[in-house]
């Protein structure tokens, strides 16, 4: 499948670099989760939090199955820690302790939501039991937990302060905020009956709530004047028609929201058609997409390549580390087409790197489109390759693996008419082999073919 990169300019200065979101595979590997996720967050120190939607059978240290008054095996949900490189941070968490009340993550409850808080530790929102949790990302001990009494909710969004936004998956119930300190300090809404959701967010500064209704296929976001204006929020504008969503989350790093786009519930792929909205296309399912909060535009985007043919996945949680450059993502009913089968991955990395330089030369307008032979050829670690452009256009060219598999885009820009290189050096996780280069300008497109020797 295609990586539908959204990146505008106007005018390419004399040299610029790409950047790309590099797919680092299966986190903590390809095997570990292969379906039915529900929550991911990365805490102040860069931890993972993954939250799966089944149950486990808690067994102890000891090797002791934990089981109940009747005597059968107790399962419960498991909320499990990694270090950025994938090795456990800590034990699996199955049990919340705060004012020495404990609470175990029966089968009862399910895991709606991972998020991290102003500080680094992680809210945990639960189905069944509504109930708000936060953690302490270092210890994995309970400090605080509220009653939301808004049935299940769903992922809830944190502003700068420490606001937490919250509200229910099943429309009928208030969109409602929550101190810092777990207090109910105010609604923006009465009844969230704007499409069933998965997931909220929050503007860092608060002054804009988006609200992703996934069965109404757009966004909402509601707006106040300041951060004086408490809960005076208006009501909502609709923002990208036609998008599916069922996360978000924040970067970090850059205050823009990124929404995941997939199929939604109960609608077949037959109905997923363009009506103008820009969301109709299949190279579209799975992505996820940057929304600049200063313009609500659509500034980039990353996107899953399954194993198999897609088959109703869901873009189910987002998450970023600290600093912006890293991303984790999860998908919904990642389920095997045969047994003989390998696993679909149900969680991915995505690292953010510069996949290219492109400079343009000091000549003329050419006379004719071309593309050159990468040089050298073969290459390890980076080549250059030439092109001419006769005419301004919205130039792409993209690296592919010999089944014809996007690996890289080195170029997503509206360019000039001019002469331009490209220099390709982000290799590190391409094996050795045959690839192919493709430039496409305004309808039309050339390609070539590389060898990569490691």
């Amino acid at each position: 499948m295609r990586t539908f990169l959204l990146v505008f300019s106007l005018l390419l200065p004399a040299s610029a670099t790409a950047q790309n979101w590099v797919s680092m595979g299966g986190f903590p590997d390809d095997n570990t989760w292969t379906t039915y996720m529900h929550g991911l967050a990365v805490d102040a120190e860069g931890k993972v939090w993954v939250g799966p939607w089944p149950t486990y059978t808690w067994v102890t240290a000891s090797g002791d199955t934990v089981r109940d008054a009747n005597g059968e095996a107790l399962s419960t949900r498991t909320i499990h820690v990694y270090n950025p490189d994938g090795t456990v941070a800590m034990e699996p968490i199955r049990t919340i302790t705060v004012g020495g009340e404990t609470d175990t993550l029966l089968s009862n409850v399910t895991i709606r939501g991972l998020r991290a808080d102003h500080n680094g530790n992680i809210l945990l929102v639960l189905g069944g039991s509504s109930m708000m949790y936060r953690i302490n990302h270092q210890t994995g001990e309970g400090m605080d937990k509220v009653f939301l009494d808004i049935g299940s909710p769903a992922a809830p969004g944190v502003d700068a302060n420490g606001n937490i936004f919250v509200a229910a998956v099943v429309p009928g119930a208030p969109i409602k905020i929550y101190g810092p300190d777990f207090m109910d300090t105010g609604v923006i809404a009465a009844d969230s009956s704007k499409g069933f959701s998965r997931a909220f967010e929050v503007s860092a500064d608060g002054n804009a709530v988006y609200w992703v209704g996934y069965s109404n296929r757009h966004i909402l976001k509601y707006t106040r004047a300041d951060e004086f204006s408490e809960f005076n929020y208006t009501m909502p504008d609709t923002l990208h028609w036609g998008l599916i969503s069922e996360s978000n989350h924040r970067n970090p790093a850059t205050g823009n929201i990124w929404f995941g786009h997939s199929q939604g519930a109960g609608v077949e792929p037959s109905e997923n058609v363009d009506l103008g909205y820009g969301f109709g296309s299949e190279d579209q399912l799975l992505t996820w997409y940057e929304l600049d909060t200063m313009t609500d535009e659509l500034v980039d985007s990353l996107k899953v390549t399954l194993i198999h043919p897609w088959d109703q996945q869901k873009t189910r949680a987002i998450a970023f580390a600290p600093d912006g450059k890293t991303a984790y993502v999860a998908l919904w009913e990642t389920n095997l087409p045969t047994p003989l089968d390998p696993p679909e991955i149900a969680v991915y990395k995505f690292v953010k790197t510069e996949t290219s330089s492109i400079e343009r030369d000091a000549v003329g307008v050419p006379e004719q489109f071309t593309l050159s032979q990468n040089y050298p050829n073969p290459f390890n670690p980076q080549t250059k390759i030439e092109f001419d452009l006769m005419e301004a256009g919205a130039a792409r060219m993209a690296v592919y693996d010999i089944l014809g598999r996007e690996v890289r885009v080195l170029i997503d820009e509206h360019l000039q008419a001019g002469r331009y290189t490209v220099t390709f050096s982000d290799t590190g996780n391409l094996p050795s082999g045959v690839y192919l280069y493709r430039l496409m300008v305004n309808g039309q497109s050339l390609s070539g073919r590389m060898i990569l020797s490691k």
